[in-house]
């Protein structure tokens, strides 16, 4: 059985379609929607979006965070910032990842901005989760 999903972010309406399953993580833990999956409304936290469409096709998105709702039918993701993976790059993450990393080492737990520098290199570290599974994917393919 299949559902619609609809993730939209601030600047469009990223996904719409038919699919079989998500995997998704919010703040109630990590949840695989299928269809006629029982009513939710939640946050989600900064993670990776597994979609399987109708087709069997798979692709990862980098969701920085936003809100789920699940109805038997319906899903809808409001993303604060959504990416597919395939459009993350490598290298510019990679720098930001070295970058936070020493901010970090160099400050101390009661500095004002260690709590944002944390949160950002756990986003960065999701992006590069999204980018090695989507090359994956990509490589199966290949196959």
């Amino acid at each position: 059985m299949n559902f619609y999903l609809n993730v939209l972010s601030m600047k469009s309406n990223f996904f719409s379609g038919i699919v079989k399953k998500i995997h998704i993580s919010s703040t109630e833990g990590e949840l695989g929607i299928y269809s006629n999956h029982s009513p939710l409304l939640t946050l989600i936290k900064p993670c990776k979006l597994y979609i399987l469409d109708k087709n069997n096709i798979e692709e990862y998105i980098y969701v920085s965070g936003g809100i789920l709702e699940i109805q038997p039918k319906n899903v809808s993701i409001l993303a604060d910032k959504a990416t597919k993976g395939v459009d993350l790059n490598y290298k510019k993450i990679i720098f930001l990842k070295n970058k936070f990393q020493n901010i970090i080492k160099k400050s101390s737990k009661i500095d004002k901005n260690f709590l944002a520098n944390s949160l950002a290199l756990l986003k960065i570290k999701v992006q590069l989760k999204v980018i090695e599974l989507t090359k994956n994917i990509q490589l199966n393919n290949k196959f």
